[in-house]
């Protein structure tokens, strides 16, 4: 997994405030990358382009619209046939802190946006007459502006995160662009799993999402609402094959057999790591898997001092 949460400075001195916002602010900008593009234009051949991954795109992100204290980049490193995976990066000004997590967008108009009107707007690609859209996620209202003429290009977003008016301009774009893109096979592998959680029996699922570039997959592991205290949420990751060991894992010993809740006694290897959800969080997360079919026959998270256990089922 490439993905990770980490203070590459002194972390004492960012502000609480801002400490919040890099929770927060990946939820409501997270449109971000979902206005990239409806349809591209045609090649020199006749043939409609679309964007691709290696995509890269760079914002500043402003308090007040004055005050840059963040940049906000959004790579396109995966897709299947309707969305994107999409590994979104925010490096604070303030203390070198950086947040990084993965999330998947669809490559059209998000569900709830709206085309409020229209403006003149001041890009790195100079004046653009440029569409606005405005989508309402959890009570607070995101607004985009989008140029149609440039594959629906976001050069401005603007929201709330804890009170304060959040800004990202443009100030890089880097696009790659395709003809054609056909899915996998591994597409929509899924691999059932049950858990027990005070008392409950809860079943989740984990999903090949993606086909990522090197040869990779994309996974999505939902494990949320399991407990009102902590959530290990949505889980957004790499791995190496399409069953689902992360890509950035870290063995932990030898063969060791464990009881499969489903399968009996297994031999296996322990992988742990941390990861990050698409909330911020991080999570300790250990994978019991297969050495030779890299089957993920339990995962363990552990959010607040308490794990949850997942046996394939």
């Amino acid at each position: 997994m490439e993905f990770k949460s980490k203070m590459r400075k002194d972390r004492s001195g960012i502000s609480t405030v801002l400490i919040a916002i890099v929770v927060i602010v990946v939820v409501v900008v997270a449109a971000a990358a979902a206005y990239v593009v409806l349809s591209g234009n045609d090649n020199d051949d006749g043939e409609k382009e679309a964007i691709a991954p290696g995509t890269v795109l760079e914002y500043d992100m402003s308090l007040f619209g004055v005050v840059v204290f963040a940049t906000y980049k959004v790579d396109i490193v995966g897709q299947n046939a309707d969305e994107y995976f999409i590994k979104v990066t925010q490096t604070f000004v303030e203390g070198g802190l950086e947040y990084s997590a993965y999330t998947v967008d669809s490559k059209g108009i998000p569900d709830g946006a709206t085309r409020t009107g229209t403006t003149q707007l001041d890009t790195i690609h100079g004046s653009k007459t440029v569409n606005i859209w405005e989508q309402t996620e959890d009570g607070e209202t995101v607004k985009s502006y989008v140029d149609p003429s440039n594959q629906m290009l976001m050069y401005k977003q603007e929201g709330m995160a804890e009170g304060l008016p959040i800004t990202l301009d443009l100030t890089k774009y880097e696009p790659v662009w395709q003809t054609s893109y056909e899915e996998s096979e591994a597409i929509g592998t899924v691999y059932e799993y049950t858990t027990i959680v005070g008392g409950h029996s809860y079943d989740r699922d984990m999903v090949c999402v993606a086909d990522i570039t090197g040869g990779k997959y994309g996974m999505s592991f939902d494990v949320s609402n399991l407990r009102d205290t902590d959530d290990v949420g949505k889980l957004c990751y790499i791995s190496n094959y399409p069953e689902g060991l992360p890509a950035d894992a870290v063995k932990v010993g030898g063969i060791i057999t464990i009881g499969a809740a489903n399968y009996g006694n297994v031999q296996v290897e322990k992988w742990s790591m941390s990861v990050t959800n698409e909330s911020g969080i991080t999570i300790g997360a250990s994978f019991y898997c297969d050495p030779v079919t890299h089957t993920v026959y339990r995962a363990v998270f552990d959010e607040s001092g308490t794990p949850i256990t997942f046996e394939l089922k």
